[in-house]
């Protein structure tokens, strides 16, 4: 299962509309409930303002398996340049898309944004993101039906 939140910060949650903001103790009730009755690996996916202390609220109790992905650090805000065109989101969804493992979607969008945001990966449940365990327990790990392309991106080096 996979769970992704894109949503402006509004105090200590995320604005979801006029109304409602959603706080991390509350996500990670719905989680806790979800990963009690269904079988496999949780994926939480979140590109907005301060993701990482988002996250940190929503980590896995023992013996979850939850994969976090936030694309700001501490206090960072997200980056949503030309009308979201330019976003950790637009990178790693394409990725996705394309047939990408976890860990390179991943990779492929932190380096993306990574003048103006430090996306973080945790997901061996000790709380300290991008280390190389976290990078190694997705090498394998898909989105999807892990759809294999036959070759990569094309790559102009000169015109």
């Amino acid at each position: 299962m996979t769970v992704y939140l894109v949503a402006p910060k509004s105090g200590a949650g995320y604005r979801l509309n006029n109304t409602e903001i959603l706080d991390a103790a509350t996500l990670d009730g719905w989680l806790d409930t979800a990963q009690a009755t269904l079988p496999g690996v949780l994926t939480v996916i979140v590109d907005a303002d301060d993701a990482q202390t988002f996250m940190q609220g929503i980590a896995p109790d023992g013996g979850q398996t939850r994969f976090l992905v936030a694309s700001t650090d501490v206090d960072e805000n997200a980056s949503f340049g030309l009308g979201g065109e330019v976003s950790f989101s637009r990178f790693f969804w394409n990725q996705t898309l394309n047939g990408a493992r976890l860990r390179q979607a991943f990779q492929v969008a932190r380096r993306a944004i990574n003048l103006t945001q430090n996306a973080q990966l945790d997901v061996d449940g000790n709380g300290v993101p991008n280390q190389i365990t976290d990078a190694l327990v997705v090498d394998d790990y898909f989105i999807g039906s892990g759809v294999a392309l036959a070759g990569d991106d094309p790559f102009v080096s000169e015109v």
